[in-house]
């Protein structure tokens, strides 16, 4: 976020952050480094056990629709300038980038508890991931303001 907030605002002068937004951005990097030290300590969980409940496994499949969605939508539609609404399309952005990462997140998590033919859906949500993650950031580096996106992009995630 700061690091966007320094690119976007000072060397490339693309975008004008007002103080709130300095300020904003500051606290939300703040609270980002300070959740390892006050958080949730490590868990000893088995993914793929959490993942077998029925509300679980329809979260995952909500978020690989939704990734896979956003991906063909921006893919097809962004690209070609069809989407004129500014609203629509930071909202569009932001489903693919923030499902992209908790996607990752959750591969992150079953990937040492794989086996066998486990890997194949796996790795096809890797390449999604990718996709998902490097598609929105190319499109949100030239579509929306950085200054309303960075700091919903980083509450997302």
């Amino acid at each position: 976020l700061i690091a966007n907030m320094i690119f976007f605002g000072f060397l490339t002068n693309m975008e004008n952050f007002n103080k709130s937004a300095k300020v904003g951005s500051c606290i939300v990097g703040l609270g980002a480094i300070m959740v390892p030290i006050v958080g949730p300590t490590i868990q000893d969980q088995n993914a793929l056990e959490l993942l077998s409940y029925p509300w679980s496994m329809a979260w995952a499949i909500l978020l690989g629709v939704m990734c896979v969605g956003s991906v063909i939508i921006n893919t097809f539609f962004m690209k070609k300038d069809k989407i004129k609404n500014e609203t629509i399309i930071f909202l569009l952005l932001l489903v693919e980038n923030v499902t992209g990462a908790v996607m990752g997140l959750l591969v992150a998590k079953i990937t040492p508890v794989l086996t066998g033919w486990q890997w194949i859906p796996v790795v096809l949500l890797l390449v999604i991931n990718f996709l998902a993650i490097a598609q929105s950031t190319v499109l949100q580096a030239t579509r929306v303001e950085q200054k309303l996106y960075m700091p919903a992009l980083a509450c997302g995630n």
